[in-house]
């Protein structure tokens, strides 16, 4: 008698779970084909996808080796003169008067750091969704991870 009831209540509560399991699974399924891509997130979530490999210690501990290396190079060419950091802090415009050597090395620096960050990101093996099938930086992308990504280092670079 008590295998019988034991086997009721078994029954009764599997028919009962099976509709709450098949609701929970076709759910996982929904939302394992809703991925959301870059292209379909707001700024909000962009910059939160961007602060988790990039945030501004690795940003600035990644600028802190490619400016000195590029102090180094810029101390040697005659343009720099005297002025060496002057690429550091471009003018806010450029216009056509203005001096575009330090627009010219300020891209470099940020493009450089670009290209080392999303280095990183694809040897740790955890790539967040942003830098998923973006191997190169070039400055003619007009990708909406691409100017969040340069207007992120920047930002970092001033803070």
């Amino acid at each position: 008698m008590l295998l019988h009831a034991r086997a009721f209540f078994v029954a009764t509560v599997a028919g009962v779970n099976a509709p709450v399991l098949a609701a929970v699974a076709a759910q996982q399924q929904q939302t394992a084909q809703a991925v959301l891509t870059y292209e379909n997130m707001s700024l909000e979530q962009i910059r939160r996808e961007l602060n988790i490999p990039a945030p501004t210690r690795n940003v600035r501990r990644v600028e802190a080796v490619l400016a000195y290396k590029r102090i180094m190079r810029v101390a040697a060419t005659p343009a720099a003169q005297k002025a060496v950091l002057k690429w550091l802090t471009p003018q806010p415009r450029q216009g056509g008067a203005s001096n575009n050597f330090p627009f010219y090395y300020s891209d470099k620096l940020t493009y450089g750091t670009m290209q080392v960050l999303l280095h990183e990101v694809h040897v740790s093996g955890v790539v967040p969704e942003i830098f998923r099938n973006w191997t190169a930086v070039s400055s003619t992308d007009p990708s909406v991870r691409h100017a969040a990504l340069v207007s992120n280092i920047k930002r970092n670079r001033h803070h």
